[in-house]
């Protein structure tokens, strides 16, 4: 905490200072509308300390200690500690079953199912100083690095979810609208896109909707 304490303070001031720029020459070119939006909230944090976790570091060799081919699964980005995978339909039972099963530390591991075979998988059992570096896989007690999990040390201590939420914030910045909006109506990500090439009179493709609300002067 003495080390990181000021972490936060010090990057919402870096923001302040590009916000600040942008503000400014909107103001000055008053042709211009600023849209700020985030890619997601922040929750919460839990506030327990993260000495140490087990990550799933080399997902080739997890995939191929459960007999996949590379061309049945593709990796999607995700942040650590999560892993995206895409898994064929054929095989999406026997990744299923292999999540289902493993253990690390007593602990089960979670995971998420989409569709189009798209799992969301979060390894990231943490303070388990003490137990062995093996992991319970379909009954078996298999070592970590059999199938690409890895002890790691957390150098901030902290959790590396981030405690992220779908919610997020759309700042609009005007120039040439005064009076400040009196609500705060909530929109679709999806609305931002078609709303911007609506603006600029580009024809908005067919597999975009429409937004519900004019977000920018047209």
């Amino acid at each position: 905490i003495e080390t990181y304490r000021n972490e936060i303070g010090w990057a919402m001031s870096r923001f302040d200072i590009f916000l600040g720029r942008l503000l400014d020459f909107v103001g000055q070119n008053d042709e211009y509308v600023l849209l700020v939006a985030t890619s997601m909230g922040q929750a919460a944090t839990s506030g327990q300390p993260a000495r140490e976790a087990v990550y799933l570091v080399d997902v080739g060799k997890f995939m191929a200690g459960l007999k996949f081919q590379p061309s049945e699964w593709t990796r999607r980005p995700a942040m650590m500690p999560r892993v995206s995978l895409v898994v064929d339909e054929s095989r999406r039972t026997v990744l299923r079953a292999a999540l289902e099963s493993l253990h690390i530390g007593n602990e089960p591991v979670t995971f998420e199912e989409r569709e189009g075979g798209f799992f969301n998988i979060h390894i990231d059992q943490s303070n388990l100083e003490g137990t062995s570096d093996t992991a319970r896989l379909l009954g078996q007690q298999v070592p970590f690095d059999s199938i690409g999990l890895e002890r790691v040390r957390v150098e901030d201590q902290a959790g590396q979810s981030a405690y992220h939420i779908p919610e997020g914030c759309l700042f609009i910045f005007d120039p040439k609208q005064r009076i400040p909006c009196s609500e705060r109506p909530e929109i679709s990500t999806l609305d931002i896109a078609p709303a911007i090439l609506r603006n600029f009179g580009i024809v908005v493709p067919v597999y975009m909707k429409e937004p519900a609300r004019t977000l920018i002067r047209v």
